[in-house]
């Protein structure tokens, strides 16, 4: 039998309770006395307990929630017998929080909007490794996004619709180069903008960076953080990627993805030979950006990396 616990009701004064702590989870197994949430209103703080034994089958609600009285917080299931090393909870049903709805929203919002499409190129990054590691010696913290954040904002100018974005029946060509970063954080994904990263060199933007992740594990970033946004990079990369098919950060046009470097081998010169080699892929709106442009802007990135001591 499947029982539901409720947000209890206080009384006509309070209509709504924070839940400030779950210490249970889908699956596990409660007595009547265990305690399963903490919540608090204005007026008191209280224990929320099980009042049955059995095994949670739904968490409705999220740490930090505010949720109305008379609500169903919880299910539990009772008079399951719990199999050895098996749980007997096949299916665990767990609200989404607001930042995971908020950042489904907006993808299935890019998808159905825009007319995306994702081209893809190589690099050699022989020169960015070595680049890397100069300024490493010199005690400066810095990973690959810096270089193709930098690369991103040298090219940018010279693929107009790249940094664009429609408005109705316009289409809003940028001449500012505000450089958003994906970043994960807990239970979701957060685009931090480095703002004007064409007017900084690859160290100061490495050094906005490692701010911005400060930040980040401080819990302190906010909305300005992600604001006026021209162009994304995301980096799959640290996580193995080999290829990636990101999608478009609304109302941006495209967003360029950096992957897994490799050692492979390449034709050079007529013979074979060993690089470290990255794909990088952008996704675009081919609403305006024709493929011309997106496979131009790829191989003057993949230029960039492989020359800039030379630019």
């Amino acid at each position: 039998m499947i029982f539901s616990i409720k947000m209890p009701n206080f009384g006509e004064i309070i209509t709504k309770a924070i839940v400030t702590k779950i210490y249970k989870k889908p699956g596990d197994f409660v007595s009547s006395e265990d305690i399963i949430a903490d919540i608090e209103t204005e007026k008191v703080n209280l224990e929320i307990k099980s009042h049955y034994e059995g095994f949670i089958t739904e968490i409705n609600v999220i740490e930090g929630e505010e949720v109305d009285i008379n609500k169903t917080i919880f299910q539990i299931a009772t008079n399951i017998t719990k199999m050895e090393n098996k749980s007997p909870i096949a299916i665990n049903k767990v609200k989404m929080s607001k930042l995971r709805s908020t950042i489904s929203e907006r993808l299935k919002y890019a998808q159905n909007t825009a007319a995306i499409v994702t081209t893809f190129n190589e690099i050699d990054m022989s020169n960015v490794i070595i680049k890397r590691q100069e300024y490493k010696k010199s005690g400066l913290k810095i990973g690959i996004s810096p270089f193709f954040i930098k690369a991103a904002s040298y090219v940018l100018p010279h693929f107009a619709g790249v940094n664009a974005q429609i408005e109705g029946e316009y289409i809003i060509y940028k001449k500012y180069y505000n450089i958003g970063l994906a970043l994960d954080i807990e239970d979701g994904l957060f685009i931090s903008v480095i703002q004007d990263a064409d007017k900084k060199n690859i160290a100061e933007i490495a050094k906005t960076i490692e701010q911005i992740i400060n930040k980040t594990n401080k819990q302190d970033l906010t909305a300005e953080d992600a604001k006026n946004g021209t162009f994304t990079v995301t980096n799959g990369g640290k996580y193995g990627s080999l290829f990636s098919t990101p999608i478009i950060n609304p109302p941006q046009a495209g967003i360029l993805g950096i992957n897994t470097i490799m050692e492979r081998p390449i034709a050079l010169n007529g013979e074979v030979v060993i690089k470290p080699m990255m794909y990088i892929s952008l996704s675009y709106d081919h609403r305006i950006i024709d493929g011309k442009e997106a496979i131009g802007f790829l191989k003057a990135i993949r230029m960039f990396l492989e020359n800039f001591d030379n630019l």
